[in-house]
């Protein structure tokens, strides 16, 4: 036999089982580090989210035991509202004109020597992040800031 024909013959053959016994995979300790932080998340920021969507989804009155599914029937109403259009333009005239405000007081505060590049990245900086922190209180619903200000 060639060994062409022998390698051939080998190759149908499976090879033997190695004397040394499985490993069991490794339980990985990063999910118990990581399972607290989750299951706060899910309890305190999905499970409020969900449970308001699905609440207006439905025709909800308090005190009533049933509470009937009217579907999108909610939202046309929101959207053919004018009162709905002209909070919404009020809120964000002054969500931007608070926040502008705030980066135009920053740039005539600053230090004379200071390169304006350096400071108009830290300044947009500072503009995204509270923009990002308005945006996350107006969705859970406080409105107000119980921070003063100096």
């Amino acid at each position: 036999m060639t060994t062409a024909q022998g390698r051939l013959a080998d190759a149908g053959k499976r090879p033997a089982m190695s004397s040394r016994p499985r490993r069991r995979p490794r339980f990985n300790s990063a999910y118990l580090f990581v399972a607290p932080s989750v299951i706060l998340i899910a309890v305190f920021i999905a499970e409020p989210i969900l449970q308001s969507g699905w609440m207006s989804l439905h025709d909800w009155t308090i005190g009533e035991a049933t509470h009937r599914f009217v579907g999108l029937a909610n939202y046309t109403a929101l959207f053919h509202d004018t009162r709905f259009w002209n909070a919404l333009r009020v809120t964000v005239v002054y969500t931007w004109s608070s926040r502008s405000g705030r980066c135009c007081s920053a740039w005539r505060s600053r230090p004379p020597a200071q390169d304006d590049v350096v400071f108009l990245a830290a300044a947009s900086r500072y503009f995204f992040r509270s923009s990002r922190h308005w945006s996350s209180s107006a969705s859970s619903g406080s409105f107000f800031s119980t921070r003063r200000s100096a």
